[in-house]
């Protein structure tokens, strides 16, 4: 590469502009072919900013000699390139499992250390960022399989799925300045705008404004931030906004500018709007197939403000569905409202089940973490007392109540629960008959101890999957905390135990396959058998657990987690998801055969990514789309968690019409309160994708 770089600049000193691009050519394909060895996405990533010069020298020249088609084929020469090529599945390897599922358990109890008082829990810190150093080396010390990519991009192929009504706005920088690459009607224009260093300092203004926001009381900041939003559409797109037309508009920013909320730019609030990492990426999310089934999985982690107020309600939604199809919306029972209690959210009107003028204090209904000194306690939803874990014997963050959802039963709730016939018996319901072998016995709290009995299942709640015994016949330990000793992971050692998982000596996720991937997910069955085709599956208190969760979440049409998000700035790859027994981290859903086609995360910071490279990007959005999802709505800021909640719903709503989550989104937004809470809150959350 270094030659070809030299080769490049001599080319431009004697000025060829072709002899320019094709030394960059080569050079960029040498990298190529050396980025495809690596098998883990971080490094893959990383190893692009070698060819960072050999892509702006191209740029410059195609500027100068190519035009505006020439610029945008070699700005997607080098955007987003890990998200172009097939991900390399993590290895079926027992010390990594056992490191993960170790590091997920000290995490959860690290963070009730901290909830619980405040109290710190160095020796759990420390040894959680051992586990954390593991995970990362043996993730690095992947070989790439996947051969190298040799599908182009075509700007002519672009511009024909683009047709007459779609905008792509694609920005490249120059030397420091944007330029607006405006795609649509068979031609590509550009347009100059602003400078880089102006707008990423405006997009951070804005943020700090949204987050401000969430809390109630702060409607005078709202003028602020809007003027914040009309700067920032002048120095993106400059020119282009008069030449947008009146259809959807697919936006294509660099890595540096990913955490601008593009629908707060005046000439796009009302727009159907979609964020995409690259016009490749949109491409391949266009042309993605949804599977098979349409099966929907809905999540509640713990913790959330509002108690993830949206489940039961979405679980009756398309419950209903398949019951009734009586095309004229959903029967809400008098006074339901939005599942949301009373006081959550200051100021909202009567129509969305909050009383006037009952609000949160300030600082009760932002979504950071417990301990981050905004959110609530574990467990405490707006109206709700707190209740201890101490005192009920259930995870800490989940509430004194039959479903511990941390919310008033509504009776929304669909039943679809039955645990139905184990691993070895055969009947109505059963998928398999596997030979016959004792099933350990399991408490409510999946902790397995030789001589227990059977819960019954409860109403309401979900099925647990049959689960294939411990390799061996063997029984599951306890879970540290309940007396078992935890072990951090290595040959030979017993792992800890969350959830589906099961550790002992060489063993693996008892949950997995034999290879180490997840197996299908079955759909839940009620009592009378299996549930009505393509019925939601609801995970919420200790049925929201990791192995669980991705089992349900493998291939599923439809999935929407509500939970808080954590984003790791310093190590991308452990932002993280809130579960009920610890985190679920970007590794964890790189570990799926096919991620849900489309994914829906009302959570803090779940659109936030590390530039890393060239003009790459890690987090959890980047890793999904390569895995199969075509469509992800996410929050680039933290949110009200309250006031999500009717966001959400009127997006489903839309889903549920046919429509798309770009264009489910914008009529959702339309549909909010005119206050400063809900209107920050829909301008924070963004469509990604193509779906």
């Amino acid at each position: 590469m270094t030659g070809w770089a030299a080769q490049a600049l001599r080319a431009r000193a004697a000025g060829s502009a072709r002899g320019v691009l094709e030394a960059c050519r080569r050079g960029l394909d040498v990298l190529d072919d050396h980025r495809m060895t690596l098998g883990a996405s971080e490094l893959r990533a990383r190893a692009t900013a070698q060819g960072a010069e050999l892509a702006a020298l191209a740029q410059r020249a195609s500027l100068v000699s190519g035009g505006p088609r020439r610029l945008l084929g070699w700005s997607e020469r080098w955007r987003a390139t890990v998200l172009s090529a097939p991900p390399t599945r993590p290895p079926a390897d027992p010390v990594l499992l056992t490191a993960m599922t170790a590091f997920r358990e000290l995490a959860a109890r690290a963070e009730e250390t901290r909830s619980d008082g405040g109290r710190p829990a160095p020796a759990l810190e420390r040894e959680q960022r051992r586990l954390e150093r593991e995970i990362r080396s043996r993730t690095l010390h992947m070989r790439g399989e996947a051969p190298g990519d040799g599908d182009r991009f075509d700007v002519g192929r672009l511009l024909r799925r683009l047709g007459d009504e779609v905008r792509l706005v694609e920005l490249a920088v120059l030397d420091g300045r944007v330029h607006v690459l405006l795609c649509g009607q068979g031609r590509v224009r550009r347009f100059e705008a602003g400078l880089l260093a102006e707008a990423e300092a405006e997009a951070e203004h804005v943020q700090a404004g949204l987050r401000r926001l969430a809390h109630p009381g702060a409607e005078a900041r709202l003028p602020l931030v809007e003027a914040a939003g009309a700067r920032l559409q002048h120095l993106l797109l400059g020119p282009a906004a008069a030449h947008l037309g009146s259809g959807p508009v697919v936006v294509v920013p660099p890595g540096r500018l990913h955490r601008v909320p593009w629908s707060l730019l005046p000439v796009l609030r009302e727009r159907v709007l979609s964020v995409s990492p690259s016009a490749s990426s949109w491409l391949r999310a266009r042309d993605t197939a949804a599977p098979p089934g349409g099966r929907q999985v809905l999540v509640r982690g713990p913790g959330l403000a509002s108690g993830g107020a949206e489940i039961p309600e979405l679980a009756e939604r398309y419950g209903a569905a398949r019951t009734a199809h009586d095309g004229a919306g959903r029967h809400r029972p008098p006074g339901r409202g939005y599942g949301i209690p009373p006081g959550s959210v200051a100021g909202a009107p009567p129509g969305h089940g909050l009383p006037p003028g009952r609000g949160l204090p300030p600082g009760r209904g932002y979504s950071d973490p417990p301990g981050r000194g905004h959110g609530l306690p574990p467990g405490a939803a707006a109206g709700v007392p707190e209740t201890r874990a101490s005192d009920t014997g259930i995870h800490a963050g989940a509430t004194d109540r039959g479903d511990r959802s941390g919310l008033p039963d509504t009776g929304s709730r669909t039943e679809t629960a039955d645990d139905g016939p184990r691993p070895g018996t055969t009947g109505p319901g059963s998928r398999t008959t596997a030979p016959t072998r004792a099933t350990p016995p399991r408490l409510p709290d999946d902790h397995t101890r030789p001589g227990a009995s059977e819960p019954e299942t409860q109403p309401g709640k979900t099925d647990r999957e049959a689960r294939p015994p411990a390799p061996g016949g063997g029984i599951a330990t306890p879970a540290a905390g309940d007396g078992a000793p935890l072990a951090t992971g290595g040959p030979g050692s017993a792992g800890a135990v969350g959830g589906d998982e099961v550790r002992g000596p060489g063993a693996r996720v008892a949950a997995e396959g034999a290879d180490g991937r997840l197996p299908p997910a079955r759909a839940a069955q009620s009592p009378g058998g299996p549930a009505p085709r393509g019925g939601p599956t609801v995970l919420e208190g200790d049925e929201a657990r990791v192995p669980r969760v991705l089992r349900e979440l493998d291939g599923a049409a439809l999935a929407h987690i509500a939970a808080h998000g954590t984003f790791r700035a310093d190590s991308p790859l452990f932002s993280s998801l809130r579960m009920a027994d610890g985190p679920l981290i970007v590794h964890d859903f790189e570990r799926l055969d096919r991620s849900p086609y489309r994914i829906i995360l009302p959570c803090c910071d779940t659109a936030r990514f590390a530039s890393v490279g060239a003009d790459e990007l890690l987090g959890l959005v980047t890793a999904l789309l390569p895995l199969g999802t075509a469509g992800v709505v996410a929050c680039t800021a933290p949110v009200n968690d309250a006031a999500a909640v009717p966001l959400m719903l009127a997006l489903h709503k839309g889903l549920d019409a046919g429509l798309s989550l770009a264009e489910a989104l914008r009529d959702a937004r339309a549909s909010l309160p005119g206050d400063a809470v809900h209107q920050a809150t829909g301008w924070a959350f963004t469509a990604f994708g193509a779906a």
